[in-house]
């Protein structure tokens, strides 16, 4: 099971927990990015943080205290995907200058020389050439403007990992600014990116103990999956689609997108079941050999094909919330129970108010199937960027069925989590 905020509180908290992921990770993790040499903050300072991902960068100012008072944040807005400069490595500092221009508004510049600065790539650049990676930091560093310490470098999926567990367990007052556990469990966090999956379960800790001795990988789990994150994973479905068309067949049927949804090379027919079916077909074609089969004739499933074992549950109450869901997988979801919300399309049995704060696979599903058969003439608020949902801009929801689907096949097909729990 895994919570969303009440009703009330939703977009608040889905909006922080969307842009400061990474960022909010800044909390003791600063002066020592790597996990496992994680330091609780020694005194007050300041640190902006920029979270390079495979969709855009986003920057953050933070004023990290040295007693327990919350961390004050300041958003410095955002910028293209570093990504996006592999042909121009040195225009590269166009992605940040805009965030460390404002960042010198918001600082003396008598504390400008103890300020650090932290420029993480995340999944788009793991999948960047070595050299290109090089040749872009370079070009950030070029234009750092002077304030002080700076690193620019791509973290491994494990720290991407551990920053968001850090971040969300603090968002949710489970974990102390100095980073000694304020709960008696901890939260796990499911994130899904653009370009990967990241998924973390917490150690057992005691009320008042310190994090950073237990993050290591005896006692946190860490699951990068590369490759899996939803944008990638929906060019390559669409691609196996495409590639199933018949000679001479000019409109293949989609699953994956609205019915009526406009395209030149299908016609949507808004079918999550065998959206996901597709999804999963995917998985094994691509494993065994482009086949789908292996041997004996036997279809493996999306979990054996990827090698990924089942998920361990964190510690805590029996049929309490044990994950946060996080980036993506909660802007998919809140958009799925918008729709349902306003009666857009037809209704799941129970879900006609939307899916419920602590919410099950089952629930998801059921999700998927009610947004997805929705006709695209029926989503015209949802693509109105001013009547639409805030966290779904108009260019999106095109994508949310699929989106919907693969969460669900996600989370029970490769992830192996009980559907019902």
């Amino acid at each position: 099971q895994a919570p969303l905020s009440s009703s009330a509180q939703r977009a608040a908290m889905v909006y922080s927990l969307l842009h400061i992921a990474l960022g909010a990770a800044a909390v003791g993790v600063v002066s020592s990015a790597r996990a496992g040499n994680i330091g609780a903050p020694t005194g007050g300072r300041l640190s902006i943080v920029v979270d390079a991902g495979s969709s855009g960068t986003r920057g953050y100012l933070f004023r990290l205290p040295s007693c327990e008072a919350r961390v004050q944040v300041d958003y410095l807005g955002d910028g293209p995907s570093l990504s996006n400069f592999s042909h121009r490595p040195e225009r590269a500092k166009e992605a940040v200058e805009p965030q460390l221009e404002l960042a010198t508004t918001l600082v003396a510049p008598s504390d400008w020389a103890s300020l650090t600065t932290s420029v993480f790539g995340t999944a788009g650049m793991r999948l960047t050439p070595l050299s290109t990676q090089k040749a872009i930091y370079d070009g950030i560093r070029r234009g750092a403007l002077g304030l002080g310490a700076l690193q620019a470098r791509t973290i491994s999926g494990r720290e991407e990992g551990i920053f968001a567990l850090i971040s969300v367990n603090y968002l949710a007052r489970r974990l102390r600014p100095s980073l000694r556990a304020a709960s008696e469990s901890l939260m796990g966090v499911l994130d899904l990116g653009g370009s990967s999956v990241q998924v973390v379960v917490p150690p057992v800790v005691r009320v008042g103990e310190r994090l950073p001795p237990k993050l290591g990988r005896q006692h946190t789990v860490v699951r990068s999956l590369a490759g899996l994150g939803m944008d990638r994973m929906r060019q390559r479905t669409y691609r196996w689609l495409l590639g199933r068309a018949e000679p001479g067949q000019r409109s293949i049927p989609n699953p994956c997108a609205f019915s009526g949804d406009p395209s030149d090379e299908w016609h949507g027919t808004g079918n999550a079941t065998a959206c996901e079916a597709a999804i999963r077909d995917v998985f094994a074609a691509e494993c065994v050999d482009g086949r789908g089969v292996d041997a004996s004739g036997r279809r493996p499933s999306a979990s054996e094909c990827l090698g990924v074992e089942p998920v361990p549950v964190p510690f805590g109450l029996l049929g309490a919330a044990r994950f946060f869901l996080v980036s993506n997988f909660v802007t998919v979801i809140l958009f799925g129970s918008w729709v349902l919300e306003r009666g857009l399309g037809p209704q799941a049995l129970g879900l006609d108010q939307g899916l419920p704060g602590t919410v099950t696979i089952h629930e998801l599903r059921a999700a998927a199937e009610a947004v997805c058969a929705t006709p695209w003439a029926s989503l015209r608020s949802a693509r109105d960027p001013k009547a639409g949902h805030s966290l779904t801009p108009p260019e999106e929801v095109p994508h949310r069925c699929f989106e919907l689907s693969y969460v669900v096949a996600l989370l029970a097909g490769v992830l192996g989590f009980n559907e019902a729990a």
